[in-house]
């Protein structure tokens, strides 16, 4: 007879039950433990000097370029910043990468800063600071460059009238995120259509914990995104939504992180059913500290057993709209076979 089964003879299933909830908390709390640790040893910080680290913090940076490039209200001579805190970066990718010359990392930097050089020297305006961030050789390579591998791209409205017919392959290849949207209110019925779509999604064992809580208020959302902190210099989206994942759904330590994976499953689906019914989105992160995380819970009265998976703006296309190339990354750095 097995131990367990010895234990079960012995003690009444009250104390079985409370044994195993503790030996369920132990696990939870090495578990966590050893995720946090392996998080701690390797992600981004802004002394890393590995390739990865590097390469992730000028893909970031990059990013705020081409935010700063796509809005409708251009402010010239902005990010500033942004390009102090580059130049280091560049340096570092020149030590990390022999040959960062053509690392579509470098290349997409140098087309977003490309069109930053290109727009402000049209309107005659100074930017000297941000060339002697960035260093004379990376800015004159930015001249040079092209608008193909990054900086800011042309979305219209009538490219997507048609969306409803459009394959997956043309929808995915031509989605993208905005951040400012035509003043056409979204119907809570068009929010509806998308969910019911995305809620094909698949999750483990069909338990399907995705929730989607919509945020229509003006003021709420507003409220919503102060706390959220990731949008700043936009027009408030017509509508929010929040997507959660319900914790009581799992059955064990070892699925502590399935909500995030099913939330995820679930919140793509979604983006791409809003753009497969011709509405745009931008999903926004939900990492939260305990703090703000508390005050959105209350302000939003979202339950005890929901985690925070992402925020998603939504809605309709504006007649025309800048929005970041955001360029991907080749294929060889994505895919690999197992040996």
């Amino acid at each position: 007879m097995s131990f367990k089964h010895v234990i079960g003879n012995i003690f009444p299933d009250s104390v079985v039950n409370s044994l195993r909830q503790i030996k369920s908390s132990l696990i939870l709390r090495k578990e966590y433990n050893l995720q946090a640790k392996r998080f701690n040893r390797t992600f981004s910080r802004e002394w890393s000097t590995g390739l990865m680290q590097v390469q992730t913090r000028i893909i970031f940076l990059t990013h705020q370029i081409e935010k700063g490039l796509g809005h409708r209200e251009f402010r010239y001579g902005f990010g500033a910043h942004v390009f102090k805190a580059l130049g280091p970066e560049l340096a570092k990718l020149e030590t990390a990468d022999s040959d960062y010359l053509d690392n579509p990392v470098y290349r997409e930097c140098m087309s977003a800063v490309h069109e930053y050089i290109a727009r402000h020297e049209a309107a005659g305006k100074d930017i000297s600071e941000q060339r002697r961030y960035l260093g004379a050789e990376h800015w004159e390579r930015a001249k040079q460059a092209t608008d193909e591998n990054g900086g800011s791209i042309v979305v219209a409205a009538a490219e997507k009238a048609d969306n409803a017919q459009k394959t997956f392959i043309e929808l995915a290849e031509n989605r993208h995120s905005l951040r400012e949207y035509s003043a056409r209110p979204v119907a809570e019925e068009e929010i509806v259509k998308a969910v019911k779509l995305a809620t094909r999604a698949p999750s483990a064992c069909n338990r399907q914990p995705a929730r989607v809580l919509l945020i229509s208020d003006a003021h709420q959302i507003a409220e919503v995104l102060k706390l959220q902190g990731g949008v700043r210099g936009y027009a408030l989206p017509p509508q929010l939504l929040l997507v959660t994942a319900k914790t009581s759904v799992f059955m064990g330590p070892n699925e502590r992180n399935q909500g995030f994976i099913d939330g995820g499953l679930f919140s793509m689906m979604l983006l791409m059913s809003l753009e497969a019914y011709g509405l745009a989105s931008c999903p926004l992160h939900a990492m939260l500290d305990g703090k703000t995380e508390t005050k959105m819970r209350e302000i939003l009265s979202v339950p005890d057993d929901e985690i925070f998976v992402m925020f998603i703006e939504v809605g309709h296309f504006p007649e025309s709209v800048r929005t970041p190339q955001s360029t991907r990354l080749p294929m060889e750095s994505i895919f690999k076979k197992a040996l």
